[in-house]
């Protein structure tokens, strides 16, 4: 599914300006037309570095 919108959503994309472009996708997924990824957070990925995590 993701696939088929970002081989649609591409072609419109590269032709755009890209702060247009960037703009035009935040506001899909804050609309909910792109899909978020349902990938849950993995713990062996975590990093802490300078005390900041």
């Amino acid at each position: 599914m993701l696939e088929a919108v970002f081989a649609l959503a591409r072609p419109l994309l590269n032709f755009l300006d890209p702060e247009r472009a960037h703009e035009l996708t935040l506001r899909s997924m804050e609309v909910g037309i792109y899909p978020r990824s349902s990938a849950t957070d993995d713990g062996r990925l975590a990093a802490n570095v300078w005390g900041l995590a």
